[in-house]
């Protein structure tokens, strides 16, 4: 006769679930997996959404050429946000578990990433429009409804990014030597990208878009962490090894 598991309190009202019942839950919430959810979310609504409304549009710019530079920046942005998160993700991982057990975790946890892009997508577009709904044009009632909403949503999506990236940056300090470095080059290269940036404000590739302050302030924080800290990375943990087989 087929039996029921037990719960573990040996209540049999209470079956154990089935291996894999709640596998994508948890691993959403693990601390890999809403860096991995949260990074390529925020990544792409700042590219494709915040950067440009940040921007000084030109007087040519025409609300035709939005949605396709917008859906561009938002991919690029998204897919630098997953490939960090994935690198942070996998440095902050609790050292008890094993390399397989993490990438599992990690691959559960990016399923949903898709569903959240589609929502940021669509959020990117409004934020977009920001410029042109308030100053190009007479807004609707609805139209600002949308607009606002987004904007929650997109400051919302920054602060959990933002809050899980400091959790990730925490616990991968405490066990690789080597990100305490690289955060503070990349610090370092922060400030004096934000300089250049401000003192000559730079065009965005392929449009007629000339960044502001705001969007200066964007750029370089984007282009520090999204560049900079992982060749950082790579370089210093190359030098271990050359330095360690140098030893033996």
């Amino acid at each position: 006769m087929a039996t029921v598991p037990l719960h573990p309190t040996g209540d049999r009202s209470s079956p154990v679930p089935p291996p894999g019942t709640h596998r994508f839950f948890n691993a959403a919430f693990s601390l890999p997996g809403r860096i991995l959810v949260s990074w390529p979310l925020a990544g792409g609504l700042v590219a494709g959404g915040f950067l440009v409304a940040a921007t000084t549009l030109s007087p040519q710019m025409t609300l035709s050429g939005v949605p396709q530079m917008t859906t561009l920046l938002f991919l690029v942005g998204a897919g630098a946000g997953l490939a960090h998160g994935a690198l942070l993700g996998y440095l902050c991982h609790d050292p008890a578990r094993t390399r397989v057990q993490v990438l599992r975790t990690m691959m559960c946890a990016s399923v949903w990433v898709i569903p959240g892009l589609l929502l940021a997508w669509v959020a990117t577009m409004w934020i977009s429009l920001t410029t042109s709904m308030l100053v190009g044009s007479t807004p609707t009632i609805l139209g600002m409804v949308w607009l606002g909403v987004s904007w929650l949503f997109g400051a919302a999506v920054l602060v959990w990014a933002a809050l899980t990236g400091f959790q990730g940056i925490m616990a991968a300090l405490r066990r690789w030597p080597g990100v305490r470095f690289s955060a503070a080059v990349t610090s370092i290269a922060f400030a004096v990208l934000l300089t250049l940036f401000l003192a000559n404000p730079p065009e965005i590739w392929f449009t007629e878009l000339r960044v502001t302050s705001v969007g200066a302030v964007f750029l370089a924080f984007g282009a520090s962490v999204w560049i900079t800290m992982p060749v950082v990375i790579v370089l210093y943990r190359l030098a271990q090894r050359v330095v360690a087989r140098r030893a033996s």
